[in-house]
């Protein structure tokens, strides 16, 4: 990746919402580059999102460790981290999401955790901290 790219790649993160026009005065590269270098970023840049203040509207955040018993087949194990990490994601005040071979770590917010939820079948443990903070850098 060349200079510029991680450049441009490092003001989206601090603010997704700059337009083209403001990247190029803070760079000091023309506009047309930076649209140029935007189009090729396109193919590596999955997703422009926003980061809520979630103690502003009501919510706590909660890191979540679940573990995933440890099937004799690899395969099985596999696909129970797969189904449950498929249905974690569907549910409503997930803010990321990531798994391993046989963990799943939940960030969320919730203004009343209810740690149940996420005792489904095949789960082996569940622990969860309240954080302090929570930033994406």
């Amino acid at each position: 990746m060349k200079e510029k790219d991680e450049e441009i790649i490092k003001l989206l993160k601090k603010n997704s919402r700059l337009s083209i026009t403001e990247m190029s005065k803070i760079l000091g590269i023309p506009d047309t580059t930076i649209h140029y270098r935007m189009k090729k970023l396109n193919d590596i840049i999955k997703k422009y999102t926003i980061l809520l203040d979630y103690e502003k509207i009501g919510l706590d955040i909660y890191l979540l460790s679940i573990e995933i018993e440890k099937y004799v087949l690899n395969k099985i194990t596999k696909e129970v981290v797969e189904n449950i990490y498929n249905d974690l994601s569907k549910k409503e005040g997930i803010i990321s999401i990531f798994r391993s071979k046989e963990n799943i770590f939940v960030v969320m917010a919730s203004k009343d955790l209810k740690i149940d939820e996420f005792r489904y079948p095949g789960v082996k443990n569940v622990e969860y901290f309240k954080l302090e903070s929570f930033e994406i850098l």
